[in-house]
């Protein structure tokens, strides 16, 4: 889901003023965000607890600037903000400068990768429990482990005009750790996309390698949505070649459904990880409904549960949450969340 970015009249005020006294055109500027809090039980085989969690939540501003006839001029900073805790980083997200025209677009920054939204495009449970990062983003569901629906900093990336219904992406990462470059260290990342819109159909084909002092992994995804009036079903997949890091080959697969009654959306997904390791498989069911109050604010429920084999450590209430707790391998996890979600 899009978030909702609206002028505000405080902004707009000041840059309009400050644009009068300097001479010079005033820049578009908006600020925006996501309040997406929930109250969750969650179990995670041997212990259980109550949490108040924040879900990546998030305060941006966003500034663009006709400089031509064809070139705009752009800018965003964006940063996650704890509802629970009353904490904030500053420029954690989303974060970049470039310019856009005819010609498609470039920025530099720090962003998701275009192999990271794949996974965001056709992942119901998005932010929520039952997140699909919760299986196909961690190589065994063990601490440490994560190493893909990264933001990569130290990027290059370039997004095609569209080509019909195809639309091309290119990053290119000088350093994926986020320090200085090291000439001695292989440190940078590849990430290239093609995505196909045609009416009701959404398909994307992503692949991404990192370098050897950082991972010297590949992997590629494939993701799918097709809508039928009020029901959307999706589907992915996700192969990953590992060399050298002690971490296995492995590959994962997800589908779900969603069906629109009203202002409901229920929905329900499902998704395997398998590993060459021994007993490293796991799975993961999710099911729950939105209730939309409006565009800008919804309300849900969410249950979701992990199945681990004895070498995995899959829980459905990893990723995108400020709350959680510590994960055991070869036990079943699972958690019910209610929660809000308001976009501005």
């Amino acid at each position: 889901m899009r978030v909702l970015a609206k002028h505000s009249v405080l902004s707009t005020a000041l840059i309009g003023a400050l644009a009068a006294t300097s001479g010079v055109a005033s820049a578009d500027v908006s600020i925006y965000g996501r309040a997406h809090i929930s109250v969750d039980h969650l179990d995670n085989g041997v212990d259980s607890a109550n949490n108040l969690s924040s879900n990546s939540s998030r305060i941006g501003f966003r500034a663009s600037t006709d400089v031509l006839d064809n070139l705009t001029a752009m800018a965003q900073i964006e940063q996650q903000v704890n509802f629970d805790t009353n904490g904030t980083s500053f420029a954690t997200r989303d974060t970049f400068a470039g310019v856009e025209g005819d010609f498609g677009m470039i920025r530099a920054g720090k962003f998701d990768t275009p192999l990271k939204r794949v996974r965001s495009a056709v992942d119901l449970f998005g932010d929520q429990v039952g997140d699909a990062r919760n299986m196909v983003r961690s190589r065994t569901g063990a601490p440490g482990a994560s190493s893909l629906d990264e933001r990569y900093p130290n990027s290059l990336h370039y997004q095609s005009p569209r080509f019909g219904p195809v639309e091309l992406n290119l990053q290119y990462a000088t350093n994926t750790t986020g320090s200085s470059a090291d000439l001695e260290d292989d440190e940078d990342g590849l990430s290239a996309s093609a995505i196909f819109r045609q009416d009701d159909l959404y398909l994307v084909l992503a692949h991404e390698t990192k370098g050897e002092d950082v991972g010297d992994r590949s992997a590629t995804r494939l993701g799918a949505y097709y809508d039928l009036a009020a029901l959307r079903l999706t589907g992915f997949y996700q192969a990953v070649s590992e060399d050298g890091d002690g971490f296995e080959d492995n590959d994962a697969f997800g589908a779900g459904a969603r069906y629109r009654i009203g202002k409901n959306d229920l929905k329900a997904q499902y998704y395997a990880f398998s590993s060459d390791a021994d007993d490293a498989d796991a799975s993961m069911i999710a099911v729950g409904v939105d209730h939309h109050i409006s565009s800008d604010l919804r309300f849900y429920a969410v249950y979701g549960q992990t199945s681990n084999d004895d070498n995995a450590a899959f829980v459905p209430y990893r990723e995108a949450r400020s709350a959680g707790t510590p994960r055991v391998a070869g036990e079943d996890a699972s958690a019910l969340s209610i929660g809000m979600r308001y976009d501005f």
